[in-house]
């Protein structure tokens, strides 16, 4: 969804993706990054738009990220619904996918749920999790202007749920950092 855009970022390069592919770069770990993200997308987006595209991409992708969920509860408050639609989804998701919890706090009811289904689901198909929530940044600073979308601060909770899942060194994620420069 947007997140994976980097909106509300004060520039593409401090988004996640951004720093988790310059970490990549810093590590020697080749790759390239084609960003299927939408804008608003909700778990069928991505089961039935996105997740399609990969075949159009011209080569086995090695690392797929997927974070879905905010839209889906936002635009359908009931979780049981919700939990389910994102257990189909995570059913369909390619092996070499890391998934990611939803960026709420445990005080959140429909957010404890969901992330209780995502990360049953992750287990269930062995994938990794990039567990957001306990890295979330508390207060405003964390947020953008739109309370939606997390600002440059709030990203970091991403990067670092990304950094575990993946197994990348502290040190070698960047504050910013432009794939153009690579």
């Amino acid at each position: 969804d947007s997140i994976a855009q980097g909106v509300g970022a004060t520039d593409i390069t401090r988004s996640w993706v951004a720093r988790i592919a310059g970490a990549l770069a810093a590590e020697g770990r080749p790759h390239a990054i084609v960003n299927l993200s939408r804008s608003g997308a909700r778990s069928r987006h991505v089961r039935y738009r996105q997740l399609p595209l990969l075949d159009e991409v011209g080569r086995a992708p090695s690392l797929i990220t997927c974070g879905v969920g905010s839209n889906d509860v936002t635009r359908n408050p009931h979780p049981p619904a919700v939990a389910a639609r994102i257990g189909e989804l995570i059913d369909e998701l390619p092996p070499q996918t890391i998934i990611s919890t939803l960026p709420t706090p445990s005080v959140n009811p429909p957010g404890r749920w969901i992330n209780r289904s995502i990360r049953q689901g992750a287990a269930r198909r062995g994938l990794p999790l990039a567990d957001i929530a306990p890295h979330l940044v508390m207060g405003r600073r964390g947020w953008a202007g739109d309370r939606f979308h997390p600002s440059d601060l709030g990203y970091g909770a991403w990067v670092e749920a990304y950094r575990v899942a993946l197994g990348l060194d502290p040190s070698s994620i960047p504050d910013q950092w432009d794939p153009r420069s690579a």
